[in-house]
């Protein structure tokens, strides 16, 4: 019994959503979202703005097992955006998706090949399960090679959290923003 409590508490305790201040606020809209004299440099995080007028600090961490470059940008002293790249493929794809649903967040709709799947519209007409199955149908019908886009929201009282996951075959990027 002491082993399995002590192999559950290690599993436990790496299983976090990232290792990374600035990105927490982000999936845990319970925190308050980060201002710039929070932000420090360390061997992750550094300063990295192209122009003056535009801060932006840069960091590398692990979203659950993937690993990211990530961009924080600021709006009113207030770390409102952070942009992730991750190495594109199917598998950090399907991972990238699998951690959004962990963290909390709802598809609303995905976009390919000039078509659109809006998830609210098809509640109004179809069951919860008959949505689900023509979303995976309709995500399924792309190609891998084609580019595609899923919005992610998430509703809770504190606020509202977007996460936006654009993918081709050349890159993969999640956008994060809260209100």
């Amino acid at each position: 019994m002491v082993c399995a409590f002590t192999l559950f508490s290690v599993w436990f305790s790496t299983a976090s959503w990232a290792n990374h201040a600035l990105f927490f606020p982000f999936v845990d809209t319970q925190q308050s979202l980060g201002v710039i004299s929070d932000v420090f440099e360390d061997e992750y995080t550094f300063e990295c703005s192209e122009t003056d007028e535009q801060w932006r600090y840069c960091a590398e961490f692990v979203y659950y097992q993937t690993p990211v470059f990530a961009y924080f940008y600021e709006s009113g002293g207030v770390i409102n955006r952070a942009e992730l790249e991750v190495e594109p493929s199917i598998n950090h794809l399907a991972q990238v998706q699998y951690n959004l649903r962990r963290d909390g967040f709802e598809i609303s709709s995905v976009s390919h090949s000039g078509e659109v799947f809006d998830v609210k519209k098809q509640l109004k007409v179809l069951s919860p399960s008959d949505v689900d199955k023509a979303l995976i149908e309709f995500i399924n019908s792309h190609s891998p090679s084609e580019p595609i886009k899923l919005v992610w929201n998430k509703y809770d009282n504190q606020s509202n959290a977007k996460a936006v996951v654009a993918y081709d075959v050349l890159m993969l990027q999640l956008t994060f923003t809260r209100e």
